[in-house]
């Protein structure tokens, strides 16, 4: 919600999640690594299994394109260590 700016969209992604699981879908998670969720980037995966994901993808927050408008989500190299060594 908080690159969305829309309250509510985290609970409505989770409930399509689980809709597309339950009709045989199989679902990613195409995760945006930022200074914001970096320390949870092992919480996020076990959620992403708990809704029935089974994988996830790690891609590095990129100032670029409408993330011009939010640089400071740009993790720094050391937190991005950490994401991976998670």
């Amino acid at each position: 919600e908080q690159l969305t700016s829309e309250p509510g969209s985290f609970a409505g992604i989770e409930e399509t999640i689980c809709r597309y699981v339950d009709w045989g879908i199989v679902v990613n998670s195409d995760t945006v690594l930022t200074k914001y969720n970096y320390s949870e980037v092992f919480d996020i995966a076990r959620h992403a299994q708990s809704l029935g994901m089974q994988s996830l993808f790690l891609n590095i927050f990129q100032p670029e394109g409408l993330g011009s408008q939010r640089p400071d989500f740009s993790p720094s190299i050391e937190q991005i260590r950490s994401a991976v060594s998670q």
